[in-house]
């Protein structure tokens, strides 16, 4: 082994993490009048209701909440991570929880204005994960 925890054993599809399932794309957010969110693996999530709040949503949503409850909030990518998604449901997931009101997404600008800082701290996190 090298020494990392086993990854949890995922009880839920990747698919129907989201409530409405994979019908929540980029066309029926659209079509609901949503914004879209262009999020890149390095963006922050910063939970907009308190963690407690969650009570009653999806285990998956719950955690979500908590890790991005603290300032500056957590990267899309470490989400990705600890969650054991790759980054495209993970970005769904994240939609939908934006779309409910429940988190606040700062999409990252252009790659070459990225703060050097942030992704080290993602990439460091994402080693110890």
């Amino acid at each position: 082994m090298t020494g990392l925890p086993p990854r949890p054993v995922r009880t839920t599809r990747a698919y129907a993490l989201t409530g409405t399932g994979i019908g929540i794309g980029t066309g029926a957010a659209r079509a609901a009048g949503h914004e879209v969110l262009q999020l890149a693996m390095h963006s922050l999530v910063q939970a907009a209701v308190s963690p407690s709040a969650a009570y009653g949503y999806p285990r998956e949503w719950q955690a979500v909440l908590a890790w991005s409850s603290h300032r500056p909030g957590v990267a899309v990518a470490e989400i990705a991570a600890r969650l054991g998604l790759q980054l495209t449901p993970t970005r769904l997931l994240l939609d939908e929880l934006h779309i409910r009101g429940l988190v606040a997404c700062q999409a990252a600008g252009d790659t070459d204005d990225a703060n050097i800082a942030l992704l080290l701290r993602i990439r460091t996190c994402l080693e110890v994960l």
